[in-house]
């Protein structure tokens, strides 16, 4: 749990190291070959499935677009609640919109970890970041984690 920590009492400081400005052949055709690499994956994906590019963009035109902001308003009101939620766990007054973005930014992080392990190593450095020690962090997480 100290490496979680780290760092948070003092800022980083913003001197860049010095980096030579030579560049290797592959670093000069990497974009060039991600280019490439994406039109072909693309260009074979319209060869292979050309039914089902035209049956996606048929239902892309048949969508009901008036929908989409009444379904847009709970998916953020999601979030919002979730930073609610961390900052009364928390004990302190976190700043909304910061908190809020922690939530977007911890919701991310659950769809590449197991087991809602990255949300809570997010929010946990979140709220060590904003001042809290990281005992209290991490019994605050546990508090939300549990109140789901």
């Amino acid at each position: 749990m100290d490496t979680i920590a780290a760092g948070a009492e003092r800022p980083a400081s913003a001197e860049a190291p010095r980096l030579r400005a030579t560049r290797s052949l592959l670093v000069r055709w990497t974009p060039f070959a991600r280019f490439t690499g994406l039109a072909a994956v693309l260009a074979a994906g319209a060869v292979a499935a050309p039914a089902l590019l035209r049956a996606a963009l048929a239902a892309v035109g048949d969508m009901r677009w008036g929908f989409l902001p009444l379904l847009l308003v709970p998916a953020v009101l999601h979030y919002v609640f979730a930073a609610i939620a961390l900052r009364g766990a928390s004990g302190r007054t976190l700043p909304l919109r910061e908190t809020t973005l922690a939530q977007f930014t911890a919701a991310a992080a659950n769809r590449v970890t197991p087991g809602g392990v990255g949300a809570a190593a997010v929010n946990t450095r979140y709220l060590v970041c904003r001042g809290l020690p990281l005992p209290r962090a991490a019994v605050a997480v546990a508090v939300q984690q549990a109140a789901r």
